[in-house]
């Protein structure tokens, strides 16, 4: 096999920054002979390094490795992100790089950094690379429409303030998640808007609250009503959950299938209501936006 060229980090939500790595990497392996690779962890870095300050992290782990996969890298390098690996300096790393994984180039993200001595500097990581034989490039940051730079702390930022047009501007795509629809309360039943109830395979954190979402399910797709969040309407130590109301459509028994969510708009934070009328009134009221939003673009 050709030596490598690679670049490193987390590649959490896959969003169009880490694209452009990506197709600067594809590129330049083109042009210079080289075996393109990612070479990723287990777990986020700060989940080892401080985990009181680990993000709640996009996409899981097995996830990141299919998109990578999916956005033509074949060579995916998973690495334990132990103390061990935490100990080693930027130097150490990048000999460990090319004696290890024969890595001879390096593409390096604007922001990325790596190494117990924390570099700074561009500058500092070329030096150090070019005495361990190895060259590295950086990639200019992608920028949104008003000029910030696309990362995946803004992107978990946006989520988390349920600014689904940031994160979507940031992904190219409308976040979103899998999971089993399993059992729940019932209480959407019991007051006329029925649920599925979906326990995500790695939850998305986004704001709790209710959102305008699109259930895909056998190659089909439905607009519906999620809700995320305590229920605190009825009762006040409630788990978290997401609850996708589908109007319109009998979907029969769902229980046990295996669903995804695109999430396409926030519509308002999570309340608790005075009575059930009122929740009700509230959730008759999110349909209607709904129906109203995806009306606009169908043209009836």
């Amino acid at each position: 096999m050709p030596a490598r060229i690679a670049t490193v980090g987390t590649f959490d939500g896959l969003h169009h920054g880490h694209r452009a790595i990506l197709d600067t990497l594809l590129e330049r392996a083109g042009h210079g002979g080289l075996t393109p690779a990612v070479i990723t962890f287990t777990s986020h870095p700060l989940a080892t390094i401080a985990p009181e300050r680990a993000p709640a992290t996009v996409m899981d782990r097995r996830d990141v490795e299919k998109a990578l996969h999916a956005a033509g890298i074949s060579d995916v390098i998973m690495l334990e992100f132990n103390t061990d690996l935490v100990r080693l300096t930027a130097r150490e790393f990048l000999r460990m790089l090319h004696q290890r994984y024969d890595v001879d180039e390096l593409v390096m993200g604007f922001d990325n950094t790596f190494g117990s001595d924390r570099l700074k500097q561009h500058e500092d990581y070329i030096k150090a690379a070019r005495d361990e034989n190895i060259m590295i490039s950086f990639v200019d940051p992608v920028l949104t429409s008003d000029n910030l730079k696309i990362s995946s702390s803004l992107l978990r930022h946006a989520l988390a303030d349920g600014n689904i047009e940031r994160a979507h501007e940031c992904l190219g795509h409308y976040p979103g998640f899998s999971g089993t629809v399993v059992h729940g309360k019932r209480n959407g039943h019991k007051i006329g808007f029925p649920t599925l109830n979906i326990a995500p395979v790695h939850s998305l954190p986004i704001a709790k609250g209710v959102y305008i979402a699109t259930l895909l399910y056998e190659g089909r797709s439905y607009h519906g009503v999620l809700n995320v969040g305590n229920n605190p309407t009825f009762g006040d130590s409630n788990s978290l959950s997401y609850e996708l109301h589908v109007p319109d459509h009998d979907l029969g028994d769902m229980y046990g299938r295996n669903v995804s969510v695109q999430v396409i708009k926030y519509l308002r934070g999570e309340k608790k209501f005075d009575s059930v009328d009122s929740l009700v009134s509230s959730i008759s009221e999110n349909v209607e936006q709904m129906k109203e939003y995806f009306a606009r673009f169908s043209g009836k």
